[in-house]
């Protein structure tokens, strides 16, 4: 249980991370990645991937593919990449980026920073204070509760922000407020 170094194959994988700071990449099939506690590094590389980060402060790249991703607990830096992909940032204050496609994306507890990029996302900030980017694409975008900034993007969105006392920008396209 040391600072590992792990790679996945050119087969489908389940790769086990430590308690300490790993660097994860999952090779080019549909990998199962758990990194467990520490602050770890993964890429979920090509194809369809499943990641849990564990708790730390983890940095995560779903690559390309049709990806789950959970941050769980710790402050987490998240890309989903190319494709279609499913984002939970878990507890503690996240920053997350769908990338391309279209992507669906929950902060989940803590102070996030969510970014929709391009796609037609659906976003929702979960609990506390976040700040919510559509980006390009017809993106729906809730802020749940807490006081929430949200900016719609360009394109025709859906911009709901729950709960608080909410900021809310519609920018480009007829927006839904």
């Amino acid at each position: 249980d040391g600072n590992d170094m792990l790679f996945g194959g050119d087969q489908e994988d389940t790769i086990l991370g430590g308690d300490l700071n790993d660097t994860i990449s999952g090779g080019n099939q549909a990998d199962s990645i758990l990194g467990e506690a520490g602050e770890d590094s993964i890429l979920g590389d090509g194809s369809n991937d499943t990641i849990e980060a564990g708790d730390g402060k983890d940095v995560v790249d779903g690559g390309q593919g049709q990806d789950s991703i959970l941050g769980e607990g710790g402050t987490d830096s998240i890309l989903g990449g190319s494709e279609d992909d499913f984002i939970d940032g878990g507890d503690d204050n996240d920053t997350i980026a769908g990338g391309a496609d279209d992507d669906e994306i929950l902060g989940d507890a803590g102070r996030d920073l969510l970014y929709g990029d391009d796609g037609d996302d659906t976003i929702d900030g979960g609990t506390e204070d976040d700040r919510i980017y559509g980006g390009n694409g017809e993106d729906s975008l809730l802020g749940d509760s807490g006081a929430d900034t949200i900016f719609g993007g360009a394109d025709d969105d859906t911009i709901d922000g729950g709960g608080e006392n909410d900021s809310i920008f519609g920018d480009d396209g007829n927006d839904s407020l």
